[in-house]
């Protein structure tokens, strides 16, 4: 999920960027464009890769009627004929990743456990929120891990496990991941979501195919 992830972004991406240098020939690479010396085999796995993207493909005039753009990355520069889908699924599960692992690493192998929770959400990458700003107030760490990601933490409480995070990668896609006991999400942040419309997986054991779909090879 993570590969498939990557180059949906790196597409997104502005290829002269210094903080994103190298991540957009990269994408192009594994969908077997400027990708020399391959074997056959690889070369048919890489472009079969690339068909199946580029049938996702959503013309930009379409796309922006369309909600859910992704603050940064839906500003690439230049003019554009399609947009790509990035599920926001995989982002929130890298943003979750990224803030867990900076707990562990640096913050003496700390894990996220109940009963504290995670929440995550996407952000302008160019506003920092007034709560990273440095002040006396909150305990704040500037982790550096080069210019593709660059991560503050504060810990606005006494309780070291209440902690956000703002996360920028590469200049242009910034997360905030908020870490925090499970009762203040209960009641202060998931009632606040709008309700699922639609089905619900948990009121059957199973999602039903339409008999024409089980017809598909």
């Amino acid at each position: 999920m993570e590969s498939d992830l990557l180059v949906r972004m790196a597409l997104c991406l502005d290829p002269k960027s210094e903080a994103a240098k190298g991540v957009a020939e990269k994408a192009l690479r594994s969908l077997g464009i400027d990708a020399g010396g391959l074997a056959p085999k690889e070369r048919e796995h890489r472009e079969s890769r690339r068909l199946k993207l580029k049938a996702e493909f959503i013309p930009v005039t379409a796309g922006e009627q369309m909600p859910g753009a992704i603050p940064g990355l839906a500003q690439k520069p230049g003019p554009a004929e399609y947009a790509v889908p990035i599920p926001w699924a995989g982002l929130s599960i890298i943003a979750e990743k990224i803030a867990r692992g900076c707990e562990y690493k640096e913050m003496g192998k700390k894990f996220v456990e109940p009963p504290y929770a995670v929440r995550t959400r996407v952000s302008r990458p160019d506003i920092v929120e007034a709560q990273f700003l440095p002040n006396r107030w909150v305990h704040r760490t500037v982790i550096d891990f080069g210019p593709g990601c660059q991560v503050i933490r504060i810990s606005p409480t006494g309780d070291e496990y209440v902690v956000q995070y703002r996360i920028l990668i590469w200049g242009t896609l910034c997360f905030h991941v908020h870490l925090d006991h499970e009762d203040y999400f209960r009641s202060e942040f998931d009632p606040k979501i709008d309700p699922v419309e639609g089905m619900s997986p948990e009121d059957c054991k199973g999602m039903r195919i339409p008999p024409y779909l089980r017809q598909l090879k």
